[in-house]
């Protein structure tokens, strides 16, 4: 499994900010969204299997607490040609629009063991940052054939920005990472635990980087508590 996160995609038109360069995607985009999941076709000829290829966590909604929220998705297993982000408001408006050519080299990841991408908006560069209870609708096609856009593939997911208590927000600045992110999955904010999952598992030194079967262990782990992956 391969973590990439979309940092260095328009390398020279924007700043994003993101937890390391896994993959040569990079976006600034823009906040949280709140997203109703649009049914993939059942099979595409650059996907066969289209739960490769989903939000994380999966759903028609989530919920963020972040005023520049991390996004998370999977992509796997593929041979598109194109993956285009589009991010609207409640009014439909534009906010952010990326088409990127993806690659199939193995030089798109590092073997960072963590099979998703990612995106997250800069303040510099956002065009605003995400109050509390606002919504944005954020929606990726994957692109089978430029010349027959009859095979794209997407999917959907609307977010929301949610307020979190404010003697929680306090508690937690003393806490561990670990400890955080064990805080962060009880109030179900899933997005919050797995952002800072993945900024832990990025801020180790390289000598203390676990083995892959400890890697993957620790994401399995994660990913039952979080119900992105049922119990086994």
């Amino acid at each position: 499994m391969k973590f990439r996160s979309m940092n260095t995609f328009l390398r020279n038109n924007y700043l994003v900010s993101l937890m390391k360069p896994l993959s040569p995607l990079n976006f600034s985009v823009g906040l949280t969204a709140l997203f109703v999941a649009l049914a993939a076709p059942v099979q595409a000829a650059c996907l066969p299997n289209t739960n490769d290829f989903e939000f994380v966590p999966s759903g028609t909604t989530q919920q963020v607490s972040d005023e520049y929220p991390r996004i998370f998705w999977r992509l796997q297993n593929h041979q598109a040609e194109n993956l285009q982000i589009s991010v609207t408001d409640e009014t439909d408006r534009e906010l952010y629009f990326w088409d990127y050519k993806l690659s199939q080299s193995a030089s798109e990841s590092d073997n960072q063991d963590i099979d998703l991408m990612s995106v997250q908006p800069s303040p510099k560069v956002a065009a605003f940052p995400m109050n509390v209870g606002s919504i944005q609708n954020w929606q990726l096609t994957l692109i089978c054939d430029y010349g027959d856009r009859s095979q794209d593939i997407v999917i959907r997911q609307q977010i929301e920005r949610v307020a979190t208590n404010e003697l929680l927000e306090n508690s937690i600045k003393s806490l561990s990472a670990p400890e955080k992110i064990e805080v962060y999955l009880v109030q179900g904010l899933i997005n919050q635990a797995l952002t800072e999952f993945m900024n832990l598992r990025h801020s180790q030194p390289s000598e203390l980087v676990e083995s892959t079967s400890t890697v993957n262990n620790s994401w399995l782990d994660f990913q039952r508590k979080a119900g992105i992956i049922e119990s086994q």
